[in-house]
């Protein structure tokens, strides 16, 4: 999608093909209390996101989420890089070198920005949701893009997408990636 102010997005729910990270060097968790109104099942969601050039205007990342009907809360887990590998993909990227996965340096804003996030829509679905998925430009990307790529892919996940005519999931995404909204 091309929003308005030069920014882009890609946003993949359930049809993700690409590989998550396979160069685990450490995982980061932690475990919050989930909602129990929230049942959701089974699902791997992805955004990729642009902002214009002169910000910090490189992310992609993506989360398997795996529930556990029977607990009561939400394990959040970033699988951290241990190497940098090109990323092979065509990308909304400026800059030509992407690397997979999530670097250390960004690793702990994903984390905290999906708690915040969790915490602001109320609980996510008890289970295990599982950060796995990203690429960083080699110049452009930055924890700010990070948290709020983070931030706008829970908040997204929790909408029947199925369901909403083109329009408005742009409406929402454009919502989403405003920095101001962030702040």
């Amino acid at each position: 999608m091309k929003l308005t102010k030069y920014k882009k997005c890609r946003l993949w729910v359930d049809d993700y093909g690409f590989p998550g990270s396979k160069d685990v060097g450490k995982i980061i968790d932690k475990n919050i209390p989930s909602s129990m109104l929230k049942r959701d099942v089974a699902s791997k969601n992805v955004i990729e996101v642009s902002l214009p050039r002169n910000t910090s205007n490189y992310a992609l990342v993506g989360f398997e989420f795996m529930p556990d009907l029977a607990g009561n809360m939400t394990e959040v887990s970033v699988h951290v890089s241990s190497e940098q590998t090109t990323y092979s993909n065509e990308t909304l990227a400026i800059s030509n070198n992407v690397f997979s996965g999530i670097p250390d340096e960004f690793a702990l804003s994903v984390l905290e920005s999906a708690i915040e996030a969790i915490n602001e829509i109320g609980g996510f679905s008890p289970g295990r949701l599982i950060f796995n998925i990203g690429a960083y430009s080699d110049s452009g990307s930055s924890i700010m893009i990070f948290r709020l790529a983070t931030s706008a892919l829970i908040k997204i996940s929790q909408f029947d997408i199925e369901n909403m005519s083109d329009d408005l999931l742009q409406a929402e995404l454009e919502t989403l990636l405003s920095i101001r909204a962030q702040k």
